[in-house]
């Protein structure tokens, strides 16, 4: 389950965001640009899905590193060609 830094950051970028950007913008629609922004990350592809791929595509040595427990990272060797 999702720790306490992920509520944060969602909440965060999910309303304190866009009413700044509200606020400093003077714009309805940056305001509503910015609310979809966590929907975008919220929605992203699943980190086994993008393992897969980069196996599937021929890397070996395939990682994913999270970050404070909300990005990740991906890396993998190339083959020599």
């Amino acid at each position: 389950p999702p720790g306490i830094l992920y509520h944060f950051t969602k909440f965060y970028l999910k309303r304190v965001i866009p009413l700044l950007t509200r606020l400093f913008r003077g714009s309805a629609d940056a305001q509503e640009l910015m609310e979809y922004y966590w929907d975008t990350i919220e929605q992203c592809v699943p980190p086994d899905t993008i393992l897969a791929a980069l196996k599937a595509a021929g890397f070996t040595q395939v990682r994913r590193h999270v970050v404070m427990g909300l990005f990740s990272e991906y890396s993998g060797v190339r083959p020599d060609a």
